[in-house]
């Protein structure tokens, strides 16, 4: 071999060692992102108290930081919260107008997205009533009107067409939780033809109930879906109790569905807090599940955890409910 054809295939064999050198010491690209539900605690609660949102927004914000999400659905986002958080989180998009009949008063249900990853080729607000696009509107005895924010959402990195929901439902009425549940699924995913629907929310309701039994009909529970164990707590809505420790996801998923999911009714059909305490599990645990993400069938969901993070240096939580997230790849 000639001393230029040798200097050639040692300069191709060097090349290829760099190479691989390079792909061992990055990640390949997987297609996947990370979504999030959060409900974040209306500004109008808790004045006077450590739990108010002027005394916890930061701690609240540098929280929402470190989970470091693509895509997040929030809940009880009054019009202050929502400015504070468009200047706090300037690399965000947020999609969605208030519960008002005005679409500028009431509570927000916003879709917050990552503008480097994602842009929006449509998005909609409507109502979870029998006349969804009337503003304000409310059906089936619910105590307040209640909405579902909708994005039509292109991955910059995937091509990917999906659409991200979230939604707060009733809190009271048992027909409005279920037909505003069923409302959302006609309305984003009516077929198999559909694009693929991630939808996040608080359900007022556990897995034992109508309107999760209406969803998973057709999506997917993602913390059953991981491909890993789900981490942190089984309970979503704290109260502002603290528990230490916290009962693990893990540890409620041993047990029958009926023990770990407590549904205890006051006569107005909210769910009886205080009667509920006298159930052990509940006792103990401090709180339900009612927080949840639903993935398309056949999602890759590679990692489900509840976050029950304290803010730094105190016993408090920066909202009363804690959030949930999970790494997906879509089919």
């Amino acid at each position: 071999m000639s001393n230029a054809k040798i200097l050639c295939a040692a300069i191709a064999a060097l090349s290829a060692a760099s190479l691989q050198t390079s792909a061992k010491g990055k990640k390949s690209f997987d297609g996947s992102f990370r979504v999030g539900t959060y409900n974040i605690r209306c500004s109008s609660g808790d004045k006077g108290t450590q739990n108010a949102w002027k005394e916890r927004r930061e701690d609240f914000c540098a929280f929402v930081e470190k989970m470091n999400l693509d895509v997040i659905g929030l809940q009880e986002v009054c019009p202050d919260q929502l400015e504070y958080l468009k200047e706090r989180f300037p690399g965000y998009s947020f999609a969605g107008c208030a519960r008002g009949k005005d679409r500028k008063s009431g509570e927000y249900s916003p879709v917050m997205y990552r503008k480097s990853r994602f842009a929006a080729e449509e998005a909609e607000t409507f109502w979870l009533s029998e006349t969804p696009d009337a503003p304000g509107s409310r059906s089936w005895k619910s105590a307040c009107p209640r909405i579902c924010t909708s994005v039509l959402l292109v991955d910059k990195k995937t091509g990917k067409r999906f659409r991200f929901a979230n939604t707060h439902t009733d809190h009271v009425s048992l027909p409005a939780k279920a037909n505003g549940t069923r409302l959302i699924l006609d309305r984003l995913c009516p077929d198999e033809s559909s694009l693929p629907l991630i939808l996040t929310g608080d359900f007022n309701s556990g897995e034992r109930e109508e309107p999760a039994k209406i969803i998973t009909a057709r999506l997917d529970n993602a913390m059953y879906a991981s491909a890993t164990p789900p981490a942190g707590s089984w309970r979503t809505d704290n109260n502002w109790r603290i528990r230490e420790p916290e009962v693990p996801a893990t540890e409620a998923m041993a047990m029958p569905e009926v023990e770990r999911n407590v549904v205890i009714l006051h006569p107005n059909g909210r769910f009886d807090d205080d009667g509920a305490l006298a159930n052990p599990f509940f006792k103990r645990c401090g709180g339900r599940r009612i927080d949840f993400i639903y993935v398309p069938r056949n999602t890759r969901v590679l990692d489900y955890k509840t976050h029950n993070d304290m803010r730094p240096g105190k016993k408090l939580y920066p909202s009363d409910h804690f959030p949930v997230t999970a790494t997906v790849i879509l089919p």
